[in-house]
C-alpha cells in the first residue's frame, strides 16, 4: 500500500476563531506509522512544522500520552518545536479517559498562555490525532471557560474529517 507523505498530502489545519485570534488542529507532525482511515502515513517532521509556522502558529499543544511519542514516531517533536520557535504545551490525557489531576494543573498555566496568545490575535494549534475526550478539552480553550458555541459545530466536524483523508 502507498504511504503518505508530507508531500503528497500536506498538512492540513483546521480552525475555530477564538477570542481574537484561530485555534488551530492538525494531524501530528511528523507521523509515522499505520492509519484505520487508509494509507499509513511517513511525514516529515521539518516540512510539517514548517506549514505550522506558515500557518501563523505561536505555540503547539499536545495531549498525546508519552509513550505515544515513540507509537508514532515522533519522538524528536519536542525539540523540534522548540527549534522552529513555537511555545510548547505537552498535556497528556489518557486516551478515552477524562484529564487527570496532572492534566488540571498544568492547564491552569498552559490555559492561561494559550487564551493569552488568543486575546492578543493569534494563533495556536493543536497536532495530533484527533477524536473525542482529547479534541473536547482543547476546545475550552477556544472560549475560556465557556463550551464552543453551535456556531462552531460545522468546523469541529471539518476537523474530524481531517483524520479521515
Amino acid at each position: 500500500m502507498k504511504m503518505r507523505t508530507s508531500a503528497s498530502d500536506p498538512l492540513l489545519i483546521a480552525s475555530l476563531p477564538a477570542g481574537e485570534g484561530l485555534v488551530g488542529v492538525t494531524l501530528c507532525p511528523g507521523k509515522q506509522g499505520d492509519s484505520v482511515f487508509g494509507a499509513g502515513w511517513v511525514r516529515d517532521l521539518a516540512t510539517d512544522l514548517a506549514a505550522i509556522r506558515d500557518w501563523g502558529a505561536s505555540a503547539l499543544v499536545t495531549l498525546i500520552e508519552d509513550h505515544e511519542f515513540e507509537m508514532l514516531g515522533v519522538q524528536a517533536l519536542p525539540e523540534a518545536v522548540r527549534a522552529a520557535g513555537l511555545e510548547w504545551h505537552h498535556l497528556p490525557v489518557e486516551d478515552v479517559h477524562a484529564p487527570s489531576s496532572e492534566f488540571e494543573t498544568r492547564w491552569v498555566y498552559a490555559g492561561a498562555r494559550l487564551r493569552q496568545r488568543l486575546r492578543r490575535g493569534e494563533r495556536v494549534l493543536r497536532g495530533e490525532g484527533i477524536g473525542g475526550r482529547r479534541s473536547v478539552k482543547f476546545a475550552h480553550v477556544a472560549d475560556g471557560d465557556h463550551a464552543v458555541d453551535a456556531g462552531a459545530v460545522p468546523a469541529i466536524a471539518e476537523m474530524f474529517a481531517l483524520n479521515r483523508q
